[in-house]
C-alpha cells in the first residue's frame, strides 16, 4: 500500500519545511521512532497489517507536538494538520467530509467496506466527470489504480484526515447496510 516515499523521513521533512518543528527536534523524533521500531526497522505486522502504533502518521500524532507561535493556544500537530501539509506538498485537494455530503449508493456501490478499511480509501462522489476518492496520504498509487479499474472512470485523490476517513467508512457502510436490511423486510 505504501510508496517508499511515505515514511517518517518524508513526514518530518514536511514538518520542518512548514516551520512546525525544528531540524534538531526532527532528528530526535527520527531516532526515537527508529528505536521504537527495533532491530527489524519496520512496524510489527499483524493480520490487519503493520502495527498502527508505529505507523509514521499515528506515531507523529501520538507525540502531541506543540505548534510554534503565540496564537496556537496549545494546539498540537494532529491528523488534520498532517493531512493539510501532505495535500499541499503533493498538490492535491484537502477536504473535511461529512456523511450527509455523500451519495451512499455511489460510495458503497464502488468498493466493499473491507477494501475501504484495509486501504483507508473511500469514494466521495463525482465532480467534473471524475470520481473523487478520499485517501489518507498521497502515496497510494497502486490502490488508486485498483479503484480506477473497479470504478471504470477517471479518479482524483483527495486527502482526508485519517480519523475522519475511518469514521466515514464505518458510518457510511454500516448505515447503508441498515437501509438495505430494512428494505429487505
Amino acid at each position: 500500500m505504501n510508496d517508499n516515499r511515505y515514511g517518517i523521513d518524508y513526514l518530518l521533512d514536511l514538518l520542518v519545511k512548514n516551520g512546525l518543528i525544528g531540524l534538531s527536534q526532527a532528528g530526535e523524533i527520527k531516532r526515537a521512532y527508529q528505536a521504537a521500531l527495533g532491530p527489524a526497522g519496520r512496524p510489527v505486522r499483524t493480520k490487519e497489517g503493520p502495527s498502527s502504533a508505529l505507523d509514521p502518521l499515528n506515531y507523529l500524532v501520538s507525540l502531541n507536538l506543540m505548534l510554534p507561535g503565540d496564537n496556537t493556544l496549545g494546539r498540537t500537530v494532529d491528523d488534520d494538520i498532517l493531512a493539510r501539509v501532505m495535500a499541499h506538498a503533493a498538490g492535491l485537494p484537502y477536504r473535511r467530509v461529512e456523511q450527509r455530503d455523500l451519495d451512499l449508493e455511489l460510495v458503497t456501490g464502488i468498493l466493499p467496506q473491507s477494501f475501504a478499511l484495509r486501504h483507508m480509501v473511500m469514494p466521495l462522489g463525482l465532480e467534473n466527470g471524475q470520481l473523487m476518492v478520499g485517501v489518507r496520504h498521497p502515496f497510494c498509487q497502486q490502490i488508486m489504480e485498483d479503484v480506477r479499474r473497479v470504478a471504470d472512470q477517471p479518479t482524483q485523490m483527495v486527502i482526508v484526515p485519517t480519523p475522519m476517513l475511518r469514521k466515514l467508512i464505518s458510518e457510511v457502510y454500516n448505515f447503508r447496510g441498515s437501509v438495505v436490511g430494512a428494505e429487505g423486510q
